[in-house]
């Protein structure tokens, strides 16, 4: 008989590494991985819709936060000097 296990496993801590701005790429591979470990948290957890929602909205504010640390838009991913999205 074959038993299997229910274990996630999630990619590293996205987040770029402190020491200054990174550029546009490297955030959005940031992002783009941790979307796919927030994806698989989500789908594991027993979470009421509005439980996800707030868990899903305070994400994309961290998102929003390490993309102007580095000087970028999240919403139009422009250089902040060069965003016109007023985000």
């Amino acid at each position: 008989m074959r038993t299997t296990t229910n274990k996630l496993e999630l990619p590293a801590d996205p987040a770029p590494a402190p020491g200054g701005p990174v550029g546009i790429f490297e955030l959005l591979r940031a992002y783009n991985a941790s979307l796919e470990t927030m994806r698989l948290w989500l789908d594991a957890a027993e979470l009421s819709a509005d439980e996800r929602i707030g868990i899903a909205d305070a994400w994309q504010g961290e998102m929003r936060e390490m993309f102007r640390a580095n000087g970028y838009c999240f919403s139009c991913n422009r250089a902040l000097d060069r965003c016109r999205c007023g985000d």
